[in-house]
């Protein structure tokens, strides 16, 4: 039988030029477990809509889409990879689902724009990925009961469709005890192993989703230590989730203080993002997304300034938030943002890559 997962389907020193000074002191290695960061206010912040089917043209009509995609398209893949065993049945919809179901709230809570009920609905998602995967889990224990379960070649699936889910469980786990940090320590574990799997846009999804859960820990020396040097190139066939993993740096030099470094950085990303997106709208709207967070940067950074001391460098950020703002007003109220089109890759996409 042919393996699902092989035969199925992501800071560079800088000069920080004629911008305030950086909060001063030492910089930090960890930090506090960070909040979602609110959205800034005056512009409408959307996802692409790129990639929607003809005659869909919202999220609802999206969500009907990727399930009825799901009920007919599941069956299909099972049967043209030569996949026997109850297992797919529960294994394949799974994937398709945390690949796509999940994808608008986990590229939402990247880019910094989660919209009320994102996290009710994130869990639910996930809630249903966990039910197939228990099913599988039972089917795949029930066919190996001489204990060669882990050497089982659908095994290597189930394995990591169950790291992923406990990982985005883990991101999206409520509170801030010392039960949802032991979450976020085993997501980072199970994710440990798929950093070094063979498919690039696999390991770039599993290290874009531990430096997350990093951060979330405030472990920000860890996260640094994960993550690629914001403009380095990123590879073709996993370029989203590295793309995100760049902005992501970008936040974790904000969050230990160096915002004037952080700013810095993304526009050096601006202007590499030709050389990574160079057809559209994945270019414009990848620029969105590096100016959404730049715009991100300079609200954070001036809300740390002392307005009775620090009058000048506040009125700075204003200025330069105000520039950003005025050149996405030119795509009217609704500025569309690079996402992720998959929150973990799609096993299709490596049949593809191996044909």
């Amino acid at each position: 039988m042919i393996s699902l997962l092989t035969s199925l389907v992501v800071v560079a020193s800088v000069a920080t030029s004629a911008t305030p000074r950086e909060a001063s002191g030492p910089i930090a290695t960890t930090a506090p477990a960070t909040q979602p960061i609110a959205a800034p206010v005056g512009l409408t912040w959307r996802l692409s809509s790129s990639l929607y089917p003809g005659g869909i043209d919202d999220e609802a009509g999206y969500f009907l889409w990727l399930r009825a995609r799901r009920d007919l398209w599941a069956p299909e893949v099972i049967q043209s990879a030569g996949l026997l065993g109850a297992v797919y049945e529960d294994l394949v919809p799974a994937n398709m689902m945390l690949a796509w179901e999940t994808e608008p709230f986990a590229s939402r809570r990247l880019l910094g724009i989660s919209r009320v009920g994102d996290e009710a609905a994130m869990r639910s998602a996930l809630a249903l990925v966990r039910k197939r995967l228990t099913a599988a889990r039972a089917n795949l224990a029930d066919r190996n009961a001489d204990g060669l379960l882990d050497t089982a070649p659908d095994h290597a699936l189930y394995s990591t469709l169950s790291s992923f889910t406990t990982a985005l469980e883990a991101v999206w786990s409520q509170g801030q005890d010392e039960s949802a940090l032991q979450a976020k320590r085993v997501g980072v574990y199970t994710l440990a192993v798929l950093l070094e799997h063979q498919r690039k846009d696999v390991a770039s999804a599993a290290m874009l989703w531990q430096a997350v859960l990093y951060r979330q820990m405030g472990r920000l020396d860890k996260a640094f230590q994960l993550l690629p040097l914001a403009t380095e190139p990123v590879d073709g066939d996993a370029r989203r989730h590295q793309f995100f993993a760049r902005l992501l740096r970008c936040r974790l030099v904000a969050d230990r203080g160096g915002y004037a470094a952080a700013y810095s950085l993304l526009l050096r990303i601006e202007r590499r993002i030709a050389e990574w997106f160079a057809t559209e709208p994945a270019y414009s709207e990848a620029t969105h997304a590096a100016m959404l967070i730049r715009l991100q940067v300079l609200e954070q950074w001036r809300d740390t300034l002392d307005p009775t001391t620090e009058t000048g460098e506040i009125q700075w950020c204003n200025k330069a938030a105000a520039r950003i703002r005025q050149a996405l007003s030119t795509h009217g109220n609704k500025t569309q943002l690079l996402r992720l089109e998959q929150t973990i890759p799609l096993e299709e996409e490596g049949k593809r890559q191996e044909a």
